[in-house]
Order: structure tokens, then C-alpha cells, then sequence
């Protein structure tokens, strides 16, 4: 039976896309629908990325040059490819540094060798600094989303090597040049081993380069091939045997190398003839034949790989599903761990109120203290003003006497009643309001989600309504009992009538703050219960929801399980009828 590629991407990507939105709607790991979404992609762009791989001074860049018909990637006789240089199509020819700090720069093509190589010291400094460079080139190799990527030599330097060997997570297939005069060398067998063992790698394609430098009269073209291609096949799997190859390596090594796509040229020649138009050249070069299996190779590949690696996505997707599961589950649990301990802790809150608000009212500051200072420093003032009052008269008169001090003792009420205003009751107030925040962040902690300080807020404003009624009143005096004030000695009454006078004064302000406090005490507990209930009503609700909530994520996993199952055995037996029998585009 033959199975249309398109067919087959059609039904994988229709799979993905309904799981994707079955996955949206669960809301599990945003990794799982992201990992939907870049296999989606991959079908749509069927990107293909080709690395240009091997040993130093096998001709990598040159090769590349042939392939794009022009000597645009810098090449010598040395090695001098110091960073990965990708190539991907564009209508017009131009460069672009992309340096490791994350800065991009355009350059001239014909400056490319003064960031890629590592001939001169200055190079190789400049180098050190590159992530990488993309060319875009109006290659038809390149069309349709499939890249080149020329890499620095393996066994060249330990950092030409590593950079080389980062760059093939990165890649899908590997055209591994070997040289025509030393084909496949023991470091070149292990690479190929690394390679089959790396799961992104789908496909090695090996070129014999530098065949130019063989007599022609030595060998035969057709069987030099089979003989370097058996050799490679032998080698391998010897190596693999060594290793304890799995399974699935040993699969993958018969896939690529049961038919070992080898090709012998001179990449060269084969320039110089695109240069100079020489078919002789050309057909010296024994490029073309290989260029075009190259692009049929390259199309076919390029199809079969995003299926599968979209195939594999999914595969992820399936395994990774479960764990997901396990997650959302969990945050369910965690979600009603979280609302039973906030009803607790406000239960608890509402149930120990009136304690709680006490004890704040006991860590407060002890009023007498608070007010007597003020007041004393009142006194004071008040005494110290009579006594230079009287200290101004100068004729021993009742009358006289009266006349000096009269004026000042009628100014101490309303002195007393300034100090009152102005310094005592805002610092009660203050007082006042300190309890009852912190009593409403106590709330708030417990996890009432209301603004507990406006809800208490009204009783700072009575307390400054009751409080307002404060003045200073004289308790007896403040004149003393006899007919002439010039004959008696005034201070000795009157610092005692004043000390009575402020003293009730302090008394009536801390019984004033005793009211205000058993008012406070009183009241909220009876303020709390409409809030208590509303409360209760939202965390019942809040219970619904989430009860809701979790019905609905079962329900929808049980679709989802059967969509996922169902696509993924769809997507097996795609795959498995067409692995199995002839494809057609």
C-alpha cells in the first residue's frame, strides 16, 4: 500500500492540534502545549538543518562552496574554520555576526574570513568573540527551510573540537567528509558512533573528498566507492558491537548504513569549473551526480524527518502527560488544604476577637502615663506665670494683687484645654487607630479578605466625638478662702488647688479612654458578626468553585486521555504502514 507524506502530516498535524486544545483547555504544564506548538511548526517549515562535519583538512568549507557554486565560506590549505557558519536561503546575499555577548552585526560576505578563522592572531581573537555567523544566499540547496552549517575541524584544537561537538544537538543530518587518500580513520569511525547514538541525528551522508588527488589510472571509480563504503559499514558496526550498542542505535546504524549513501569528488575542480564554465572540469569532479543525489536525499529526508521528530514530540507530549496530571491533582489538593487552613485561621480569628482585642488594648501604652507628662508641663508654665505676676506688684493691695494675677489665672482652662486639644486627645486617637489596625491585620492575616479598618474605622470618629467634651475645670480655687490677698502667702494655695484641678483633669481623660475602649470592646464582636457570615458564604462558594473546578478537570481528562490515546495510536500506525511500505510525495 502507499502512503501519501502529506497524508501522513495531515492526520499528525490535525492530531496535534486537537490535543493542543484539549490541553489549553486543562491548563496543565504550559511545557506540553509549547513542545504541540513546536511540532506543529516543525510540519508546517519541515526545517531541516545539515551539518557539515569531520576531521580537520578534509575540505569541509570548500565542499561547501562547491555546493553553493561559489567561494563564498573562507577555505585554505590550513585549517581555519574558528566558528559555526550557518548558511540558510535569502533572496540577496548577506552576512550577519551574531557575537556571544548577544550583539548581531551585518557585514560584507567578502569579510567573513575576518570573523570565522583563526589564520592570524587578530582572527582568532575576533573569533573567540563569535557565537556564530548566518549567511543568507540564494542557494536552491537551501530552499525550503533547510540550512548548512559549516563547523571547525574535529582533532584540530580541544575548543575547535568542542564547538564542533555542541553544535550536534542542534542538527538533523551530518555530511561527514573523508579524504579520498585516507578514507575513514579510527577518529572518524568514533564520530560516526557519537552521531548514531545522538537522537536528533536522522541521517549521515559521506563524501570522499579531494578525489583529484588519486590516479585515475589506479582505480575505479564505482568500486573505490563500494570499498570505502564497506569499510565504513564494517567498522561501524564492529565499534558499535564494542560499545554494547542498544537496540535502537544498532536499528538506526542499519537505516543509515545498510546502504551507505557515499559519493567520491573534488570539490575543487568542481569549483574552478562553476568559476570558469569548464564542464571537463565538471565531470572530473564527479559533483554533480553527487549534488543532485544530494538534493533528492536533502527533499526526502527533510520530509520523513519532520514526521517523525513531530511524531516524537508527541511521544513526549503522551509520556510527560501523567506527570502533568500528577501536578494539576496536586495543585487541587494544595487549593483545599489552603481554603480549609484560611477557614480555620479565621475561625479562629472571629472566635478569639474579643481576647485578641484586649490584648492589644493591654500592650498599649498605660494612659495616666501618657497624659500626665503633658499636663504636668502645663502646670508648670501656669504656676511659673502667676509667680512673675506677682513678682510685678509693687503696692501690698488686695485689689492690686487681684488686678496682677487675675488676667493670668483666667488664661490656664483654656491653656489646659490647648495642651488637650492639640497634643493629648491626637495621640489618643492615635492610640485608638494603632489598636484597631492592628487588630484588622491580624484579620487580614487570618484571611480576611475585607478591609477590616474601614469597617472599624467609625469608631475613631466617635471616640473623637466623645472626647471632644474634654476642658479643664477648677476642682476648688483657684482663689484661697481669705479676705485679703496681699496679706497671704497666694502660691501656697494655689499649687495645690492647680495639682487637684489637673489631676481630675487626667482622671476624667483616662475614665473618658476606659469608655471608649469598652465601647470598642463591645462593639466589634457584634461589628463581626455580618462580616463572620459573609466571610463563611464566600469560602463556601469558594469550595463550590473549586469542587466545580475539579469535576470539570476529571471530566475533561477523561476526554483528554482518550483524544491523546486514541491520536497517538492513530499517529503508531501511520508511521508503522508507512515505514513499512513505498512512500509517494
Amino acid at each position: 500500500m502507499e502512503h501519501s507524506v502529506k497524508a501522513v502530516e495531515f492526520q499528525l498535524y490535525e492530531d496535534l492540534v486537537q490535543m493542543q486544545k484539549m490541553l489549553e483547555v486543562m491548563e496543565l504544564d504550559p511545557a506540553l502545549t509549547e513542545r504541540l506548538e513546536e511540532c506543529k511548526e516543525l510540519i508546517r517549515t519541515k526545517r531541516y538543518r545539515v551539518a557539515v562535519m569531520g576531521e580537520f583538512k578534509r575540505g569541509k568549507s570548500t565542499l561547501i562552496n562547491a555546493m553553493l557554486g561559489l567561494p563564498v565560506l573562507p577555505a585554505d590549505a590550513t585549517p581555519t574554520t574558528a566558528t559555526v557558519n550557518r548558511i540558510t536561503y535569502g533572496v540577496e546575499e548577506r552576512a550577519v555576526v551574531r557575537f556571544r555577548d548577544g550583539r548581531e552585526q551585518e557585514i560584507p560576505v567578502d569579510r567573513l574570513a575576518d570573523y570565522v578563522t583563526k589564520l592570524t592572531e587578530e582572527g582568532r581573537a575576533v573569533s573567540e568573540t563569535v557565537q556564530e555567523t548566518v549567511l543568507y544566499y540564494p542557494s536552491v540547496i537551501c530552499q525550503n527551510h533547510i540550512e548548512i552549517i559549516d563547523t571547525p575541524g574535529l582533532n584540530d584544537e580541544r575548543e575547535m573540537t568542542r564547538i564542533t561537538l555542541e553544535t550536534l544537538p542542534q542538527v538533523d543530518a551530518v555530511i561527514m567528509p573523508i579524504h579520498a587518500r585516507v578514507p575513514f580513520s579510527s577518529t572518524e569511525r568514533d564520530f560516526v558512533c557519537q552521531m548514531l547514538e545522538s537522537k536528533n541525528i536522522d541521517d549521515i551522508i559521506f563524501v570522499m573528498t579531494f578525489l583529484d588527488q588519486l590516479d585515475e589510472d589506479d582505480y575505479v571509480y564505482e568500486d573505490y566507492v563500494e570499498a570505502v563504503s564497506r569499510r565504513i559499514r564494517q567498522e561501524v558496526f564492529r565499534a558499535l558491537e564494542e560499545r554494547r550498542a542498544s537496540e535502537e542505535v544498532l536499528r538506526k546504524a542499519h537505516r543509515v548504513l545498510d546502504q551507505v549513501r557515499l559519493s567520491g569528488v573534488s570539490a575543487s575542480l568542481a569549483l574552478k569549473s562553476f568559476v570558469s564554465n569548464q564542464k571537463k572540469l565538471l565531470a572530473q569532479s564527479h559533483f554533480e551526480g553527487f549534488l543532485n543525489d544530494l538534493k533528492k536525499t536533502l527533499a526526502g529526508r527533510q520530509m520523513e524527518c519532520a514526521v517523525w521528530k513531530a511524531a516524537a514530540g508527541m511521544e513526549w507530549v503522551v509520556t510527560h502527560l501523567e506527570e502533568a496530571q500528577r501536578e494539576r491533582e496536586g495543585f487541587f489538593r494544595r487549593e483545599e488544604d489552603r481554603l480549609r487552613e484560611m477557614q480555620r485561621r479565621t475561625q479562629r480569628f472571629f472566635g478569639d476577637f474579643s481576647q485578641q482585642l484586649e490584648e492589644l488594648f493591654r500592650q498599649q501604652p498605660d494612659v495616666m502615663e501618657l497624659v500626665l507628662e503633658p499636663l504636668r508641663q502645663e502646670k508648670e508654665k501656669a504656676t511659673a506665670a502667676v509667680i512673675r505676676a506677682l513678682s510685678g506688684v509693687r503696692v501690698a493691695e488686695h485689689m492690686v494683687v487681684f488686678q496682677a494675677i487675675n488676667p493670668v489665672i483666667l488664661q490656664i482652662p483654656e491653656q489646659m484645654d490647648g495642651c488637650w486639644q492639640q497634643q493629648l486627645k491626637p495621640m489618643l486617637l492615635s492610640r485608638l487607630a494603632q489598636v484597631l489596625e492592628q487588630i484588622s491585620v491580624v484579620g487580614n492575616q487570618a484571611g480576611v479578605d475585607e478591609p477590616l479598618m474601614k469597617e472599624y474605622g467609625y469608631l475613631l470618629q466617635e471616640a473623637e466625638d466623645t472626647w471632644t467634651a474634654q476642658s479643664f475645670v477648677w476642682v476648688d480655687g483657684p482663689y484661697p478662702n481669705v479676705p485679703d490677698l496681699a496679706h497671704c502667702n497666694f502660691i501656697r494655695y494655689f499649687r495645690p488647688y492647680l495639682q487637684r484641678s489637673v489631676q481630675a483633669m487626667a482622671q476624667r481623660i483616662v475614665d473618658t479612654a476606659e469608655a471608649v475602649k469598652g465601647s470598642c470592646c463591645a462593639q466589634l464582636p457584634e461589628r463581626n458578626e455580618p462580616l463572620r457570615e459573609r466571610l463563611a458564604q464566600r469560602q463556601q462558594e469558594q469550595y463550590r468553585q473549586l469542587d466545580g473546578q475539579r469535576r470539570a478537570y476529571e471530566q475533561n481528562l477523561d476526554n483528554l486521555r482518550q483524544t491523546v490515546n486514541q491520536a497517538w495510536s492513530n499517529t503508531q500506525a501511520l508511521l508503522r504502514e508507512w515505514e513499512d511500505g513505498p512512500r509517494v510525495g
